[in-house]
């Protein structure tokens, strides 16, 4: 994914700052006493984790796809790519079952 088309985290503003078609923000907290939201695809799920996540907890959201953003004031700020994670269980299923593959073709 192209760094145009990932989530990130700006500061938040009163009116709301405009956002391309197709994104949603969400509120991430505190970074340095100032409001921020994350600006993500709406194919992305955003997850806050307050109260802080041990390492066993961080290595899972990762094996699933789940990416840090940053740390706020409310905890940690993490995105999916909900679109990227099915073409990737998609690949690996085909690759483990070539039968998913679909019928052989003869001819040219």
């Amino acid at each position: 994914m192209s760094s145009a088309h990932r989530p990130y985290l700006r500061p938040t503003v009163d009116p709301p700052a405009e956002l391309p078609d197709g994104w949603a923000t969400d509120p991430a907290g505190r970074i340095d006493d100032q409001l921020h939201e994350v600006v993500h695809p709406a194919n992305h799920t955003v997850l806050v984790a307050v109260n802080g996540l041990s390492d066993t907890v961080r290595a899972g959201l990762r094996a699933t796809g789940w990416n840090r953003l940053q740390a706020t004031d409310l905890g940690e700020v993490w995105t999916i790519d909900h679109t990227a994670r099915a073409r990737t269980r998609l690949t690996g299923a085909s690759a483990a079952n070539p039968a998913m593959e679909g019928p052989a073709r003869e001819g040219p």
